[in-house]
């Protein structure tokens, strides 16, 4: 017994021959992030099965393909992919453009983000438990941040300048009901962004924060079914650290010097393969929606559009070896937001 799972890749950026050569490109990196968690979420229902006594689950398999939404003519799915449940799930990458650039594709790329609610939704605190979401939508760097600018939240450049490399991020009380985190408050993600969303869009929660860095690591769609991440799950080690070779002119000496040794020092506290294994629970729908009962603190982030304030938290390597070959460039890597 097996349960399938259809996933849209839009990618945001066409990746330099001098890195998918030897790292592979987006979608490769998203391709191999999934196919471990769900190589691990099949291994563990197994092991609950066998050993436990619990009821028998499918199986996962998952299908991705590619949409180039840069290039002339720009690939999406169709309204009806979107209408007749081709797709479980739709997934927005990286990329090295910025999210409030005026260019023709990112105008196209927030129609498509906006023509993916259902046409009910106007008032969105009513709408809490309905269904906001036509396909459920996950947004990564570029991707977190364009699907903000979509949806009437900002994106802009962060004043606080790049986080790069394996960053340690506070989950919210939020983030740790959505998320089921248990115990785990925190979770190390690689990151390399310079812009970023400094307040919330109407109808969502926020699951992380880097604050006073930045404000909005992650947030969740009060429906549960749409979630975003500033950090990146999919990325490994020796590819931020190829990204940050191309990039050392842009960073300070002593900025490198402490983002090279965080990429040694911190690779056996990655938590990519959780968050991705989050982000499979969440295509599956195993993920609560996020909790209206939660207390609601005071926030430092003042938006324009959200008066209940969930913009606060009280303080502020999986792929250590060449992933197996999936039929793609080896291993995946990230473009730049």
């Amino acid at each position: 017994m097996n349960r399938q799972l259809r996933i849209a890749v839009l990618v945001t950026d066409t990746s330099e021959a001098a890195i998918t050569d030897k790292h592979g490109d987006m979608f490769a990196m998203f391709k191999y992030a999934f196919h471990q968690a769900s190589v691990e979420h099949n291994k563990n229902n197994y092991l609950q099965q066998a050993y436990f006594g619990a009821e028998a689950q499918p199986m996962v398999e998952m299908e991705f393909e590619r949409f180039d939404v840069v290039n002339h003519p720009p690939q999406y799915p169709s309204k009806d992919d979107l209408e007749n449940g081709k797709f479980h799930g739709l997934i927005i990458t990286g990329s090295t453009r910025t999210a409030y650039d005026d260019l023709p594709w990112i105008h196209t790329l927030m129609k498509f983000i906006q023509d993916n609610q259902y046409p009910h939704i106007d008032g969105l605190e009513e709408h809490h438990q309905q269904e906001r979401f036509k396909v459920p939508l996950i947004g990564v760097c570029f991707g977190h941040q364009i699907i903000s600018r979509a949806l009437g939240g900002p994106c802009e450049k962060n004043p606080n300048g790049w986080e790069f490399g394996p960053t340690k991020i506070q989950l919210t009380e939020q983030g740790q009901h959505y998320l089921q985190s248990g115990s785990r408050t925190m979770m190390c993600l690689n990151q390399f962004h310079s812009d970023h969303v400094p307040y919330l869009p109407p109808g969502f929660v926020r699951l992380a924060t880097t604050e006073p860095h930045t404000s909005i690591q992650a947030m969740a769609s009060t429906d549960g079914r749409c979630i975003t991440s500033q950090g990146h799950p999919e990325i490994p080690c020796h590819t931020t650290a190829a990204y940050l070779d191309k990039l050392a002119y842009h960073l300070t000496p002593e900025f490198i010097q402490d983002t090279r040794y965080r990429l040694k020092a911190w690779a056996p506290q990655m938590d990519s393969m959780w968050f991705a294994d989050r982000l499979l629970k969440f295509l599956l729908g195993h993920l609560p929606a996020p909790s209206s009962s939660l207390p609601l603190p005071a926030t430092s982030c003042k938006s324009p559009f959200i008066t209940n304030e969930y913009n606060h938290v009280e303080d502020s390597s999986y792929f250590a070896t060449a992933p197996l070959d999936l039929d793609e460039q080896t291993v995946p890597t990230m473009a730049l937001s």
